[in-house]
């Protein structure tokens, strides 16, 4: 017996107004520096977002409804911001860890240095190395890299009097 293919066609269910709001828009993030890792972040009308990011050989895939803002740190660490905490992802294990009230974040050039503006009873600048806090500075307001990201210079307050401040991170 045969059949025609019209026959073997799948029913197909007719979209209705009610599915458009299942439809997102795609969007490019970022890449890793030795393009392992790629990111990218579903955006949908009226719902969170999601940020994804992807490993380019293997197709393991991480998601993270909410996040904002990710940035790969090396082929190894992913952070992102959510709404008033930032989260670094061991791309490795999974394996993820907070930090709370970050404002702004970044990491230093050479990969080493995670920089967080951090917002609480005061606002500090906080230097981490591999994990470990190495300098705190109170009272920042803001702080800027240069462009080759391995120096930064902060901006500090204190009984009405600015201050500015730099720091050269390497190695």
């Amino acid at each position: 017996i045969h059949c025609p293919i019209l026959g073997q066609a799948l029913i197909q269910k007719p979209l209705t107004e009610a599915d458009y709001g299942l439809w997102g828009t795609m969007g490019a993030e970022q890449i890793s520096h030795k393009g392992q890792w790629a990111s990218y972040r579903m955006s949908y009308e009226g719902n969170v977002d999601t940020l994804f990011v992807v490993h380019t050989q293997t197709h393991r895939r991480y998601s993270f409804a909410g996040a904002s803002v990710g940035k790969f740190n090396r082929e190894r660490t992913f952070a992102y911001s959510r709404k008033d905490f930032l989260e670094l992802v061991d791309l490795e294990t999974g394996q993820e860890s907070r930090i709370p009230r970050v404002e702004q974040y970044d990491f230093s050039a050479d990969e080493h240095y995670l920089v967080t503006l951090e917002k609480g009873k005061g606002s500090q600048l906080v230097i981490r190395k591999k994990g470990k806090v190495i300098d705190v500075i109170a009272n920042v307001t803001e702080f800027d890299w240069n462009d080759a990201n391995s120096m930064l210079v902060y901006a500090t307050e204190a009984n009405g009097f600015g201050v500015v401040g730099y720091l050269t991170l390497h190695g």
